[in-house]
């Protein structure tokens, strides 16, 4: 089998500590659930001393191909997990990111880099998306990039409002 490469980037005018005090806030992460249409969601964030754990679990439309729905269903369940590690001199953080697809043949693992950028902040996504299905895996992989690269998308949308003061 073989995977799909994802790097997206957000840039943010706040501070790293203030973006990642969004990031680690649940009513910020529920909006962008809502935000992103999930049928059903749960957030649940835990602080370490140096970092927090992040986990998501949301339920959403399958919007893929007819071929692709018999493997998906009608709903697709994402379980998102971050562990954030602690600032560097600089603002620097790095959480290893895992998306699990319970039931599913398919799973997503990378890094979120959150640093400085000029007078903000940039966030940086990389991951491999793997789905192991036998001829239409990479097709499946494709789907599934485009789901993430959207609601990545949407998740910028929010966090911009969020940091203006819209919450």
């Amino acid at each position: 089998m073989c995977a799909m490469d994802l790097r997206r980037e957000l840039e943010y005018d706040s501070a790293p500590a203030d973006v990642f005090a969004m990031l680690c806030d649940e009513a910020f992460r529920s909006k962008v659930c809502e935000a992103t249409l999930a049928i059903e969601y749960d957030v649940a964030i835990t602080s370490r001393e140096q970092g927090a754990d992040v986990r998501i679990r949301r339920v959403m439309p399958a919007n893929v191909p007819d071929m692709a729905r018999r493997f998906v269903g009608d709903t697709l369940e994402i379980v998102q997990t971050e562990e954030w590690g602690a600032a560097s001199a600089d603002g620097t953080r790095t959480a290893r990111l895992r998306m699990e697809m319970p039931g599913k043949p398919g799973n997503v693992t990378g890094t979120i880099t959150l640093g400085p950028h000029g007078q903000g902040s940039r966030e940086v996504i990389d991951a491999v998306v793997k789905v192991s299905v036998p001829l239409v895996g990479g097709k499946l992989e494709e789907q599934v990039v485009r789901g993430i690269k959207a609601g990545i998308r949407e998740e910028g949308k929010v966090g911009q409002a969020w940091l203006a003061g819209d919450r």
